[in-house]
This record gives C-alpha cells, structure tokens and sequence, in this order.
C-alpha cells in the first residue's frame, strides 16, 4: 500500500492549496521534507500575499484564493483595525443595569493564528462608544507602545502602554487633529496631514513610567496654499468650532503661520500647541488609573457620534463628485513612502477603481517628497489599506518588483511600469467596505 509520503506531486499540491488555514499549513509542512517543499511551492508564501480581513470578522486567505473562512472572533465583535498578525476588536454588548439597556464597549486586541487575546482597557474608559479608531499601530508588540487614531475631536490621537496608562492630546490641539496616516521608522513615529506636512513624534516614558509624547520640529513643511490647501488670515472666533473639513484644514495652515513668524534662534516646537512650557501638565501626559477592572465603559453624554466627530483625520477628500485622492503613509527599506492614489468612486458607492498613483519618498535632508518615478527602490512592493499598510520584498511569487496593492479598490498597480492589473485580486465590494490587510507570521507561512 502507497504511503502518504509517496503522494505524487500534483495531488500533494491540490491538497495544499485546501488548506487556507496556517495552522493547518505549519502541520503539513512538518510531516516529511517532500510535504514541507510543498507548502513552500504552492503556500501563500510562495506568492506572499497576505490576508484580508472583513469588518464583520469574516478572514479570507489569500486574496487570489477563493477559500474562506471565519476566524476566532466573537460574533459580537467588529474589526476596527490591523497590525501585522493582530487584530483590533470591539466587543459590543447590551448589559442590563437597573432595568435599562447599558452599551459596553471592551477593545481587545487578537491574534487570529495564536488566539492570544490583550486587553485594552485604557481605550475602552477613554474613547466616547458612539466614536471609533480610525487607524491603530504598534511599534513593535502588543506590549509596546500603541498608537490610535480616532474619529472624536477630543480624543483624536492617544499613545497607550499597556498596563501603564494612555496619553492623551489636548481635545482639539493641533497637529493632531490633521493626523491622516501614521507609520513608525525605527522606534520613532512619523505622522502626515493632508496638506502633506510630515511631523515627528518621540515616544516615551515620564518619571512615573508613564507614556508621553515629544513633537519633532517638522521634516516637511508644504508651502501654505499646497493642494489648494489655502490659508487666509484668522478671524476673530479662532476659537469657534470649526464647521468643515476645508475649514479646518485651514485652521492648521493659520497655526503654522504663527509658528513660522518666530525667531530662528528661538527654542520652539513646530507647531502652535506643543511646548512642554506652555501646555498644562495634564495635557501632556493623562494617566487613566481608575477605569474599570472589567473594561467597562463609563456612562457617556447623549453625544451620538456627530457632536464632536473629526474630519480633519480622515484619509480621503472629494476632488470632483466622481473622484478622490487618498493618503497613505508607509516604512520601506528605511524610508518613508506617501503613496497617493487617486480613485474614481461611482455614484452608487459601488467598487472604487485606480485613475492615477503617485509615490513620493520623503527626503530629510531637503525637507521635500521626492517622487519615484523610476519604481520603488530596492525590490520592493507595497500592500497598502486605509487600516493597515506594509512593504515586503519583490519579486516573490506571485508579486512583482514595484506591484502596489490596493485593498480599497483589489486592483494592482506597478508603480514600475504604470501599468494596471486588470484582473482584481478580490471580489469587488460597495465603496466604504471596511477591508484590513492581515499578515501571518513567517514562521507559519
């Protein structure tokens, strides 16, 4: 009788493009060499493409396979963003408390292939429930500093260390209510506006082991009418809310003109409200000790999540009834790349499509984005997402040198020969679908 060590090639290869699951896959690949090579030939490592995950939970893998399934995720969970391997969920439930329904929101993060789960208390007793994360991003574990950015202009950019406290921006301050996309290089963080001003963020502990963050002087500064992004001189309510996103965006260009009249030689932060001088002290650095045990929301205002919700840091912005442009920013080989695609979005909210990409590199030197008109250095190619974006090496299966993944519209772009893909890597989706990119680790690709 044959053994299973002997399967000829072409079946031992149907059998592993069955397996969709990693955990299946790490156990095929330690059955016998032959088997091993197997998932090496046929495996989404050979094609290293990742995995995209719906708003719902629902994990299909990869992109190009139509296999699917839904992971370890609680039905009453949603996913509000991604990082590598690990998912960011939001636990909704209805809880009864004196007769009345009770809405607590617990945030935890989950690993989908380890079904190792962490806490969030310090996000669940800060943000508002009737508000969400536009962006989170870790700089290295889950036990390291995590970065989110959300949709209340009060809370709108807040660093947590698990286990040591969140810190917490002033409600409103600039430069954080412009943030649109944020991306670490090397231990320190970089953050870009619309007006595609790039700004650095030191992260870092008090005396009291608590986190805190130090803004950079700006590595690139856009000139004040950038992208018809345009200024004009304040007016006597600065202080009023701001009631668009042109309009606010115009309050960040009056900040910087504040700022730009100042001394060379004097010491000052880059942006209007930054100085550790002038900020109070806890404005700078909030520590929430005293949430609740359980992750249990604290009752809220009537606030419906229209009140006090943030423009400024959305990603995108109309430029014609049919069109928008998006901005992303992302670490490769070192650098950083501000990807720009311009997407034509149909009436009907139906699957947007790619018109025009643009990639920039920013020079610190000269303070400016260099475009790429050559390709991405390096051998690279870039999976990018409003959630989470990643660069990985290229060529490699079946991603090419230069190969820009789109999971808004599942349509690839080589920034290398401008050419784009055709045939879409996934089904197409009603614009506003939220989609997470979801890498699983080497080890069990």
């Amino acid at each position: 009788m044959a053994s299973w060590l002997d399967l000829p090639q072409d079946l031992l290869d149907l059998v592993v493009a069955a397996l969709p699951d990693p955990a299946d896959r790490a156990r095929c690949r330690a059955v016998c060499r032959t088997w091993h090579s197997a998932i090496r030939r046929r495996g989404p490592q050979a094609q290293q493409l990742p995995w995209i995950v719906h708003f719902d939970g629902e994990v299909i893998a990869p992109p190009n396979d139509r296999s699917e399934y839904f992971a370890s995720i609680p039905d009453n969970a949603s996913c509000r963003g991604s990082n590598n391997d690990w998912l960011l969920l939001r636990i909704c439930q209805q809880i009864p408390e004196d007769g009345q329904p009770f809405r607590c929101d617990n945030y935890v993060l989950h690993n989908v292939f380890s079904l190792e789960n962490v806490p969030l208390p310090e996000l669940d007793a800060t943000l508002h429930h009737a508000y969400y994360v536009r962006k989170f991003l870790m700089r290295s574990t889950v036990h390291d500093f995590i970065v989110v950015i959300t949709t209340n202009m009060n809370t709108p950019f807040m660093v947590i260390l698990p286990g040591k406290g969140v810190w917490l921006a002033e409600p409103g301050s600039s430069p954080y209510i412009y943030i649109v996309d944020i991306a670490f290089l090397g231990d320190k963080l970089y953050g870009i506006t619309k007006a595609e001003n790039l700004i650095p963020f030191d992260l870092g502990l008090d005396e009291d082991g608590s986190p805190m963050v130090t803004i950079g002087r700006r590595v690139i500064r856009q000139p004040l009418d950038y992208e018809g992004y345009e200024w004009w001189p304040a007016s006597d309510d600065d202080n009023s809310d701001l009631e668009s996103e042109e309009e606010e965006e115009e309050g960040e260009e009056e900040e910087e003109v504040a700022v730009g009249v100042a001394d060379d030689d004097e010491e000052v932060a880059d942006v209007a409200i930054v100085s550790d001088d002038e900020q109070p002290a806890e404005a700078l650095n909030v520590l929430l000790d005293d949430y609740d045990e359980d992750g249990q929301a604290v009752a809220n205002d009537d606030d419906d999540g229209r009140d006090n919700i943030n423009f400024c840091s959305c990603p995108h912005d109309d430029i014609s009834d049919d069109e928008i442009i998006i901005w992303h920013l992302v670490e490769s080989r070192g650098k950083l790349l501000m990807v720009k695609p311009r997407m034509h979005r149909p009436q009907d909210f139906s699957t947007p499509s790619i018109r025009k990409v643009e990639v920039f590199q920013a020079d610190v030197d000269t303070g400016e984005w260099v475009a790429m008109a050559n390709g991405l250095d390096g051998g690279q190619a870039l999976f990018i997402g409003r959630g989470f974006s990643k660069s990985i090496s290229a060529p490699c299966g079946d991603v090419a040198e230069g190969d820009i993944y789109f999971i808004e519209s599942g349509e690839v772009f080589n920034i290398k020969t401008l050419m784009l893909n055709l045939k879409r890597f996934r089904e197409p989706f009603y614009w506003g679908t939220f989609l997470l990119w979801l890498f699983p680790r080497e080890l069990v690709l």
